[in-house]
């Protein structure tokens, strides 16, 4: 009778073939497709032959702690080994698999199941297959120097991707029909933010060269009369009329520093240089705020403009 799946050899010159014949049929189809449970909840189990004479080794129950499946000394053969179990107290605990002749212990991760092979010498080797699990629920699986990793900067529940920390283009363009199906009305952001194509971008504003564009930080129209009164704008919360010709700029959004650019001209209804030219500019840079001053071109005096126009860039 063989070690590990108990197949009878009749003897030579017998004339009982059927019963030891229909035994190791029993046994074949023990060896290649059942499974039996094991109960142990804590320390060393011995595999038993009628164990291991299963394809499969279940291991069940609520664990207490740590449960070890030793495999008998010079038994050879492969099972499938699947950790159904849970924690009674404690834990978490888990389940090994090592052979009484010794070596290292070979983990079974509860709810994963393994391919494992002893081959029975005396030094009591256990070989297993290198496990496809890896992170937690949700994780992005990634090849970690040859060993599966789960990354928990990157999460997923199969429509959306989470990704925690910096996102990274090197050498490319970041464009968001990568990440969704923009056909289906989605739209990919990175810090609610939606990537696009920069060369798309300037090709949109007509830009041509490769000099820098650098986008206006803020922008007003406004009749400078008492008080003033914005026509159009961007970024700015207000415009206040101090004195005639004399008014603080207010920024929604304040800027970074005080050493921003801004353009600005100012005039009235006139169709005549005489009648509509005025020069102004600008004076008390602030975070927040500016002022913004006109005066006539004949008198040199302050006045104040029906056109005051202002674009702010930094």
């Amino acid at each position: 009778m063989t070690t590990t799946k108990g197949i009878t050899s009749p003897a030579l010159g017998s004339l009982n073939w059927d019963v030891p014949l229909n035994a190791n049929f029993a046994a074949i189809e023990k060896a290649f497709g059942t499974a039996v449970n094991i109960t142990a909840t804590s320390g060393s189990y011995t595999l038993t032959a009628s164990d291991l004479g299963n394809m499969a080794l279940r291991c069940v129950g609520a664990l207490t702690a740590n449960v070890t499946l030793q495999v008998p000394l010079l038994t050879a053969g492969q099972w499938v080994v699947i950790n159904s179990t849970t924690d009674a107290t404690g834990g978490p605990w888990s389940v090994y698999m090592v052979s009484a002749g010794g070596g290292t212990p070979v983990k079974i991760e509860r709810g994963t199941t393994r391919s494992i092979y002893s081959d029975g010498t005396a030094g009591g080797v256990v070989f297993a297959d290198t496990p496809f699990t890896a992170g937690s629920t949700t994780q992005v699986i990634y090849n970690n120097a040859g060993t599966l990793t789960g990354s928990p900067g990157l999460i997923t529940n199969g429509t959306d991707l989470t990704v925690t920390g910096s996102f990274l283009s090197t050498g490319g363009r970041v464009y968001a029909d990568n990440f969704n199906d923009a056909s289906a009305g989605n739209t990919a952001k990175i810090n609610g933010i939606t990537p696009v194509d920069t060369a798309s971008v300037l090709s949109t504003f007509h830009v041509v060269g490769a000099a820098p564009v650098y986008a206006c930080r803020a922008f007003v129209n406004f009749f400078g009369g008492t008080p003033a009164v914005i026509r159009s704008s961007g970024n700015i919360a207000s415009v206040v009329r101090n004195s005639v010709g004399n008014f603080t700029v207010n920024f929604t959004t304040a800027m970074p520093d005080t050493n921003y650019a801004v353009t600005a001209t100012a005039g009235n209804a006139s169709t005549t240089a005489s009648g509509g030219a005025m020069t102004c500019w600008i004076t008390d840079y602030a975070l927040g705020s500016f002022k913004f001053l006109a005066s006539d071109n004949n008198t040199d005096s302050l006045i104040d403009p029906v056109y005051a126009n202002i674009a702010v860039f930094r």
